[in-house]
């Protein structure tokens, strides 16, 4: 695998098994790399480890030949087997949460190659954040969010300005994004943002590289 060498910019679609089926994940991921999109995240919670695994390789075999990052969320340990397993050629990044693995040993399993960011959702997780071994943070929810059962507390432009203007790290605003939201989030000094339900919400198949040309769009 060749290491992450650059940070998360622009459009930073999740592939959420809330809203997509695991075997729909490969078409989405390369109908988003088709408009130019740049990384995308696998996130399957509560599946068993053989399916994230095979659909991890899945993602990755759909965007071989693009560049892409394919950042695994959570785990540490399959983002280590994708790694090893060199599938598509693609680079590999992993997202952290709060309650995972620590960054520090994450780093330690995957190595200086992989791209690490971590959830933060309030100032003190940002200034702890300074110490770690991280390539990005994310930040949020900046707006309300549906796609999680119990999000964190809505934390604004005006506060995700002030992360943007105090941390080492490239921030990803995370929480309710829409294009105008988008755009919203880039002015307050957002290197890029994360979108779930505006991209894969209903009509998707339909509708995907419409939302996608709209939402790099509104970076512009």
């Amino acid at each position: 695998m060749r290491p992450a060498t650059h940070a998360i910019q622009g459009l930073y679609p999740i592939l959420d098994g809330g809203l997509l089926k695991s075997e729909e994940m490969p078409e989405a991921a390369r109908r988003c790399a088709s408009i130019g999109v740049k990384q995308v995240q696998v996130r399957l919670k509560n599946l068993p480890d053989s399916v994230r695994v095979q659909t991890h390789d899945a993602v990755a075999e759909a965007l071989e030949g693009t560049d892409a990052l394919v950042v695994v969320n959570d785990r540490a340990d399959l983002a280590k087997i994708l790694l090893d397993r060199e599938v598509g050629g693609v680079r590999v990044g992993l997202h952290l949460g709060q309650d995972d693995l620590c960054p520090r040993r994450a780093r330690d399993l995957v190595g200086d190659g992989v791209h690490i960011s971590w959830s933060t959702h309030h100032l003190a997780q940002v200034s702890s954040s300074a110490d770690l071994p991280l390539n990005g943070i994310a930040f949020g929810p900046v707006f309300a969010t549906q796609t999680k059962s119990n999000p964190d507390p809505v934390v604004g432009l005006e506060r995700l300005a002030k992360v943007v203007s105090e941390t080492q790290w490239p921030v990803t605003a995370i929480g309710g994004i829409t294009p105008q939201r988008a755009a919203e989030c880039r002015t307050a000094g957002a290197q890029s943002v994360a979108a779930i339900g505006a991209l894969f919400g209903a009509g998707w198949r339909c509708e995907l590289e419409d939302r996608l040309r709209v939402f790099m769009g509104s970076f512009q």
